[in-house]
């Protein structure tokens, strides 16, 4: 067999696996991909507080998985922003939710947040308001949680 033609089919394997492995690192790159930020303008309520919250920090910012214990105002809302074709998603096996939530919050530091919060909260699903031509499903970014991500940043800085 040629070595030249197997020599150039082991680059092109080789070259095939960097990429795809570069797509879906979750937590060493900058990358935004495929999110989409919806700035919130307008009343800064007293928003949800707990005592305690669990919190994931392996990532850009950290991640409250519930209402934090301080207080904070909304900046705005990380959303998918995938090409959509003949109105489906890119598949959701193509980027795991760690590396969604990864951009995430890559973006949502990007708009000066300080931390972003996964949210059911009613307060925070009302706010998202669809733009035409989209529901409010089409701005889910993980694929296992259909909850919100709000983009938060602290009031005190203590």
């Amino acid at each position: 067999m040629n070595t030249k033609l197997i020599t150039a089919k082991l680059l092109l394997a080789t070259l095939l696996v960097t990429v795809v492995a570069g797509c879906a690192t979750p937590y060493t790159t900058r990358s935004k991909g495929f999110t989409g930020f919806l700035a919130y303008e307008g009343t800064q309520a007293k928003w949800p507080t707990g005592s305690s919250a669990l919190t994931k920090v392996d990532f850009a910012i950290p991640v409250y998985l519930g209402p934090p214990a301080k207080s904070y105002r909304v900046v705005g809302f990380v959303v998918a922003d995938e090409p959509i074709s003949d109105d489906k998603k890119l598949p959701a096996w193509l980027w795991s939710d760690e590396t969604r939530l990864g951009n995430a919050c890559n973006q949502a530091r990007a708009q000066g947040a300080d931390a972003v919060l996964l949210s059911k909260d009613p307060v925070f699903i009302n706010l998202l308001k669809p733009q035409p031509g989209r529901d409010l499903q089409s701005y889910r970014l993980l694929t296992n949680y259909d909850g919100v991500i709000v983009a938060i940043k602290w009031l005190d800085r203590h």
